[in-house]
């Protein structure tokens, strides 16, 4: 958000606060005779402005700094509120607040307003805007980056909030626009990449409205929704490749791609529940019906890396439909005291069908090929029973049973214009047992432990990553005893995975450690340590070199070892000094070697690094309307060995100076 932007909302807030009284309220200092002393009497008034100046200075990787921290220079209304509430409900408002953070040109901004009035609506709405760049310098060599915004504004009116029937309406709004950069490879070369510029305009608007009504014991919501996508990003490019060596003569003269997308899911939602001394039921219900039109329109003329002309001309387009309707319903019931069984049973029906084509023809070679697809649909039951017992006021222990079953069907066409061929059809079915349990043990007054376990088998998991046979550990246990508390835990979460043509295991394991103590009331202490384990290896098939020839007996490997800690001090060392001091880092061990390999795959199996930032923050109060405020954050980045041996490394300085004026 821009510094007019920001100067808008403070107009804007004048103007609700007016709105809100029905006459202008002025300080008291201007104050004229024959004024009305009670004309502010109705409402108590505050507000917070904290206005400063953040600077940043980078050294190392600009670009890497920018995808992970991205704050710059400049003047920044940092943070700001706004609190108007009736006395006596008198006016049109019985509350008005607003509160900002970050605007004026910050990579982060917030708005966040809302408006009461008693008994008769509430509106609420949320803005937020984040500047995302992203280089992506390693994997393309400064051939793909991304530097957008995306903005969000929430909006939601409730009418008759407190009474036994309600009203809903709703408004989302989700933007994302900017600059992208492809690497482009045409011509079926495998050698030379070309760059291919983007404008990114994507945007989600969602309309809702609904209602909410409570009578005896039952109570019922339903809504009507409707969802609109659209995406009109298009690129172009020319110019040579900068892998081409010296004597390839590939070009890309010309480029044009367009693929704007249309959709609309209009949807409904019903929940109906009620609640009674021996038993509970709650189901939900929903039923969406998504039409889509796209066409994907790319024409490109060039040289090939043999010096032939070529000129694809790529036609992709479809008119598909997906229709999916969703259920549950939750059956609890309390047979004695201490005791709860509960049951949950789901079912998803997802079918998508359409006219989806894909036409690729080359008018220099004067080659097509044609690719349709026309329906794939998926069909799931779940089931799950879980019994709780209360044993006493210091006991409790549950377990449960889950049971589910999935159906995918599929139907595809390829085919030549000469060579017609029939649809391939194709279907699997898979089902999945998983059984868990847990105890919560409370031993002493400031002991409580919970520990609970997971156990699961599918017969024959849809994607290599899928969940196959699995089993995970928690265990948390916590003390707090007056001024101190501490909380260690443990997490375990492994999977193995076996489908036709690959292989997947994966394996994670953290264990965490915090506390804080406030050793006075001017001196507190936080401390966090946590280590994370994950190694993950998986079967890769694949085609290499021209003509493709296939690579099989491959494997993907990464191994990460994770250790983040960080502590934090906050005291006053003098009276109306308030000063805090923290410390954060995160290492990540990899595998322990000391370089990343020169065997084909190695390099990507890890990646060491080490992230590190202390920070520190005073805030003064010259009285109890005005408080100067000075943070400072150091920010280091670096890679042990990064990917194709390029250190995206970065150190950088940065904080603000500000002051917030209360009154």
């Amino acid at each position: 958000m821009t510094t007019h932007r920001a100067s808008y909302l403070v107009t804007g807030i004048a103007l609700l606060s007016r709105m809100a009284m029905c006459q202008v309220i002025a300080p008291p200092a201007e104050t004229t005779e024959g004024a009305d002393p009670a004309a502010s009497a109705n409402y108590n008034i505050s507000q917070s402005w904290e206005l400063g100046y953040r600077f940043a200075s980078v050294g190392g990787s600009d670009a890497e700094y920018r995808s992970q921290i991205n704050y710059g220079d400049g003047i920044r209304l940092l943070s700001s509120s706004f609190s108007l509430n009736s006395r006596n409900g008198q006016g049109i408002l019985d509350q008005l607040s607003l509160t900002t953070e970050g605007l004026g040109n910050d990579p982060y901004e917030a708005v966040v307003l809302r408006a009461i009035r008693n008994r008769l609506f509430r509106y609420d709405m949320q803005w937020r805007s984040n500047v995302y760049a992203n280089p992506d310098l390693v994997l393309t060599q400064g051939l793909h980056s991304l530097n957008t915004t995306r903005q969000w504004q929430d909006h939601e009116l409730t009418l008759f909030p407190e009474s036994w029937y309600k009203f809903r309406l709703g408004y989302s709004r989700n933007q994302d626009s900017g600059a992208e950069l492809l690497p482009y490879q045409p011509f079926d070369d495998q050698e030379n990449r070309f760059p291919l510029i983007g404008d990114v305009r994507e945007t989600f608007q969602d309309y809702w409205m609904g209602g909410d009504v409570a009578f005896h014991s039952m109570r019922i919501s339903l809504q009507r929704r409707w969802e609109f996508f659209k995406d009109d990003t298009a690129y172009d490019g020319v110019g040579s490749s900068p892998d081409a060596a010296p004597d390839n003569p590939s070009n890309l003269s010309s480029l044009q791609r367009s693929e704007p997308y249309r959709g609309f899911t209009p949807s409904w939602l019903l929940q109906i529940s009620t609640e009674h001394p021996f038993y509970a039921v709650t189901g939900r219900f929903s039923y969406a019906t998504t039409g889509g039109n796209f066409v994907f329109d790319e024409n490109a003329i060039g040289t090939n890396r043999f010096g032939a002309p070529e000129a694809p001309e790529t036609f992709v387009f479809g008119d598909g439909q997906r229709r999916i309707a969703t259920g549950d319903l939750t059956f609890t019931i309390f047979p004695a005291k201490g005791l709860t069984i509960s049951s949950k049973s789901s079912y998803v029906d997802d079918r998508m069908s359409g006219n989806n084509s894909f036409q690729q023809f080359d008018a220099a070679t004067l080659q097509d090929y044609f690719l349709n697809f026309q329906v794939l649909g998926i069909r799931m039951f779940d089931t799950t029973a879980t019994v709780r017992y209360q044993f006493s006021p210091k006991v409790s222990a549950y377990a449960g049973y889950g049971y589910s079953s999935r159906w995918v069907d599929s139907s595809e066409q390829q085919e030549q214009p000469s060579i017609p061929t029939p649809p391939f059809q194709a279907s699997q079915s898979n089902a999945l047992n998983d059984g868990f349990a847990g105890v919560n043990w409370i031993p002493l007054p400031a002991l409580r432990i919970h520990l609970e376990g997971e156990l699961g088998r599918n017969s024959r998991p849809f994607y290599p990553i899928a969940e196959g046979n699995f089993e995970s550990i928690n265990a948390t246990v916590r003390y707090k005893l007056k001024r101190f508390s501490a909380t260690a835990g443990y997490d375990q979460a492994y999977n193995n995975n076996s489908i036709v043509i690959s292989a997947f295991s994966s394996r994670q394991r953290d264990e965490s450690i915090e506390g804080s103590w406030s050793l006075t009331s001017g001196l507190s202490l936080q401390a966090l340590y946590v280590r994370r384990h994950l190694d993950t290896i998986g079967g890769i098939d694949f085609f290499e070199s021209d003509p493709a020839q296939p690579i099989t007996g491959l494997q993907s490997v990464y191994i990460s070892n994770i250790d983040t800690g960080s502590l934090a001090i906050v005291f006053h060392p003098v009276k109306r000094l308030d000063v805090f001091l923290g410390y954060s880092v995160i290492k990540d061990e990899g595998d322990g070697r000391s370089a990343p390999g020169t065997d084909f795959l190695t390099a990507v199996q890890t990646f060491p690094l080490t992230y590190q930032s202390p920070t520190g923050r005073i805030s003064y109060r010259v009285n109890e309307k005005l408080r100067l405020n000075a943070s400072y954050e150091n920010y280091q980045y670096a890679e042990q060995f990064g990917l194709f041996g390029l250190n995206q490394n970065y150190r950088a300085h940065t904080g603000y100076v500000s002051a917030q004026w209360s009154f």
